[in-house]
């Protein structure tokens, strides 16, 4: 008996614990900010890979759902700017990408600019924005990048190059806008020689533009 006692004790301990395990597996806290990104309408499955990233990491859950309350908000406030323009599209895919280019310091009315060129092109026009103004080129010049990529004949080719080729020879000592210039010169003045053959762009510095928004080699 006293050994049946001393289980039932030690299940009854256990118990709470096996009980804060959520759908999902993840740490109450966590599973709270989910359900509230879900709550306010937001792709959830962005948020839940970042959050299993997070945990992958041996972050402590109370930074993984603070980091999920900030991401959350900054994706209500670009679902906001994007408004129609998020339909149609992967929308968490636009989303995150558009957060980054904000993140960088692009203006709304320039991320909104940038997902409105063209449907094909919503997510990774914003991806490039963000890549672009986070290295330091004006928002300017990146727009003048990514509206000479839409209108090519290959926009989603030209639009890589234009990339490729201004952290290239941002590597190469040029200043950002600088080499935001020199690609423009490089795609025919307006980029629209990308993608046709006109560029063949290669990434030999590990600029790291096929990494994810805003995650380019410093």
């Amino acid at each position: 008996m006293h050994v049946f006692a001393i289980v039932v004790l030690l299940l009854s301990l256990v118990a709470p614990a096996v009980a804060k395990a959520e759908p999902g597996g993840f740490a109450p806290e966590v599973a709270a900010e989910l359900e509230r990104a879900q709550a306010s309408g937001l792709p959830v499955e962005a948020l839940e890979a970042k959050a299993r990233e997070g945990a992958a990491k041996g972050v402590p859950a109370e930074r993984v759902a603070a980091y999920l309350k900030g991401l959350s908000a900054e994706l209500v406030a670009v679902d906001t700017i994007l408004g129609a323009l998020g339909q149609g599209v992967d929308r968490s895919e636009l989303l995150l990408a558009a957060a980054s280019a904000r993140r960088a310091g692009a203006s709304a009315a320039a991320v909104r600019e940038a997902a409105a060129l063209s449907t094909d092109l919503r997510s990774a026009a914003s991806r490039a924005l963000a890549d672009l103004v986070a290295a330091g080129c004006t928002e300017a010049g990146a727009l003048q990048l990514i509206r000479g990529a839409a209108g090519s004949a290959a926009p989603a080719e030209a639009l890589r190059d234009a990339v490729t080729v201004t952290f290239t020879l941002i590597a190469e000592g040029q200043t950002p806008a600088a080499a935001a210039r020199g690609a423009a010169g490089a795609g025919g003045g307006n980029g629209t020689a990308w993608g046709a053959g006109g560029v063949k762009a290669k990434d030999p510095k590990g600029t790291g533009i096929d990494k994810a928004p805003g995650q380019q080699n410093k």
